[in-house]
């Protein structure tokens, strides 16, 4: 079965190649931005560069510290290896790590002796850790969402005093192939939860559990010294301290608490509504029956699964799922998910399965800090210290995907325990989520992915670069209705990004270029002005204005857009030419400046 699980995973990552063999992926948070911020780091060479060494490839010279640390996976697989390889290598370094492991985890401390060998429970043992290894999940994260699993597996390991070096290299090796600030904070908030458990269960400080904790803590900051070292002395100011909070009511934050509960959080893809969390819920509710009872029942509704995917000719279950969750999940029931899981969590400590309890205890709680996050007493609170803004503490999502197919394993594991006719049931959820998970591939089944060749349109900017006939560092360019990405990848020196933190100084000169076209739109004045991560032009008028004087002190000469714009009516800027290729479907107005 571990080989059939093998042999999934590798047409999943299969899947990451077109029909005609292009590598593809999906834009959001790739193409618009990690994957070019890696590449950038490759062609400039400033990959062990001080950190106040300035990339003058984007707003007219980013300092290096505004880029990832050389000290981490998935960096080093985009400095060796081409886009294409690296993200790939890192795809199967995260799916492998994930299924085994989960699998570890299950086997080492969930499940004891007898379970491990019965056939019944080592589809639970599989099935969970290969539906968990199918998960869309944020690739330039690394194995900060899939790593979790066998860094628990360890940590437990030295709670029981097992103190094997394998158990000290993983811990160890966790913090250079995750993120602090996405997961690395927050897991290493779980592993102290359980150390103090641990420390209150017991009566005594297993004092190992708490340097490997220290010694995690360590690691993480050698891995991202860069920030370290720019939070202790900052070469700028980040842009994010004009980052402002929005401020919830108690309705809109009890909705977000709901949605996150439901739905999970699209940067930390959990897709355990469709599914997962239906079976816990219905898992639960018959624990409470007797086991004749609780039979008949799980067979019965496994039968008509069946016969819900054989009527809809859906295999994934998609269609009447979202039938479900359209008049519950987004219904005024959704207002008493807090009451629901109490209900929940009532039956599992009344029946005693703890380890089910500790964890849907902490989902809601995770659940409720998360969407509360934004609630406006707390925003007030965190206004008057200006690094709370600029941290987002509702990223314990990040912890939810673990959490929840952990769950899901354990609340199989129960029913199983009181019924073996179960298992029908729970071969037919794990089957539908596995089916699931190919459909949506990394999480975004509403946007279609699209090769790298394409999205890039190498071709196309190289027509323009000849066209122009100039050393591209010889002149700046900005972007209407094109992602800045594309000009950055092409080698194109430009003055707007889509960027994680950048100088505050350069997002006010930025905005004097489009200060004219902002006060046209209090949207867009309010998105620029309050986030400005995407320090470009987002507004797709058919017409422009621009303030072209600012553009020209920057550096500025040519303006690419993706259709035909009136900019400034034509006064002070001059049309060139138009750029198409049919196979990339893309088109470039290049208009200069004069």
């Amino acid at each position: 079965m571990v080989l059939l699980s093998l042999i999934t995973i590798t047409f999943y990552l299969l899947s990451f190649y077109d029909k005609n063999g292009e590598f593809i992926m999906y834009t959001h948070d790739n193409f618009d931005s990690y994957i070019t911020v890696f590449k950038l780091l490759s062609d400039t060479g400033t990959f062990f560069s001080s950190n106040n060494t300035l990339i003058p490839n984007v707003m007219n010279g980013l300092p290096r510290v505004a880029l990832p640390s050389e000290y981490n996976v998935v960096s080093i697989l985009y400095y060796f290896f081409s886009v294409e390889k690296a993200y790939f290598i890192n795809e199967f370094f995260i799916r492998i790590i994930a299924f085994f492991g989960m699998l570890l985890l299950l086997r080492k401390h969930f499940l004891n002796d007898e379970m491990y060998r019965n056939m019944y429970y080592l589809v639970i043992q599989i099935g969970a850790s290969l539906i968990f290894a199918l998960l869309p999940y944020l690739s330039v994260a690394g194995a900060s969402i899939a790593g979790q699993p066998i860094v628990l597996y360890a940590f437990l390991n030295l709670k029981n005093n097992d103190l094997s070096v394998k158990n000290w290299i993983i811990l160890a090796l966790f913090p250079f192939y995750s993120l602090l600030i996405l997961a690395g904070i927050f897991v290493l908030v779980m592993l102290t939860v359980v150390a103090l458990y641990d420390w209150i269960k017991n009566k005594r400080i297993n004092f190992y559990l708490f340097y490997a904790i220290l010694m995690m803590s360590i690691l993480y900051l050698f891995a991202e010294y860069r920030l370290v070292i720019n939070l202790l002395d900052p070469i700028y100011i980040s842009h994010r301290v004009e980052f402002v909070c929005s401020y919830n009511n108690y309705i809109d934050s009890m909705e977000k608490s709901a949605n996150l509960f439901f739905n999970g959080q699209y940067h930390a893809h959990s897709i355990h509504g469709q599914f997962l969390l239906p079976f816990v819920f219905v898992g639960t509710l018959l624990l409470l029956l007797n086991n004749k009872l609780a039979k008949y029942i799980s067979l019965l509704i496994g039968i008509s699964l069946i016969v819900a995917i054989v009527y809809f000719k859906d295999y994934s279950g998609t269609q009447w799922i979202n039938y479900v969750k359209l008049h519950i999940y987004n219904s005024t029931y959704r207002n008493y998910y807090v009451l629901v899981t109490i209900i929940l969590l009532s039956i599992l400590f009344f029946k005693k399965h703890f380890f089910s309890f500790y964890i849907l205890s902490s989902i809601l709680l995770i659940s409720l800090f998360s969407g509360f996050e934004d609630y406006t007493g707390i925003q007030n609170f965190k206004e008057n210290f200006s690094i709370l803004t600029q941290i987002q503490f509702d990223r314990f999502y990040f912890l939810f995907a673990f959490l929840w197919f952990l769950l899901f394993a354990l609340v199989a594991k129960s029913l199983l325990e009181k019924t073996k006719v179960s298992l029908l049931l729970i071969a037919i959820v794990m089957f539908m989520q596995l089916t699931f998970s190919f459909k949506i591939h990394n999480g975004e089944s509403w946007r279609g992915p699209v090769s790298v060749n394409k999205f890039y349109a190498k071709s196309l900017f190289d027509e323009v670069k000849k066209y122009i006939n100039k050393p591209v560092n010889t002149y700046r360019v900005m972007n209407i209705g094109i992602r800045p990405s594309k000009a950055i990848y092409n080698g194109f020196y430009v003055l707007d990004a889509y960027w994680s933190t950048y100088p505050l100084e350069y997002k006010h000169e930025f905005r004097k270029i489009i200060a004219p076209q902002l006060a046209k739109s209090e949207r867009w004045t309010h998105y620029f002005d309050t986030w400005g991560s995407r320090c470009r032009l987002m507004d797709r008028n058919k017409n422009i204005s621009l303030n072209l004087e600012q553009f020209k002190d920057m550096g500025g000469k040519y303006i690419f857009s993706s259709y035909d714009v009136n900019i400034n009516d034509g006064v002070g800027v001059k049309f060139l030419k138009k750029f198409s290729h049919r196979e990339y479907k893309s088109t470039i107005y290049l208009f200069e400046v004069l």
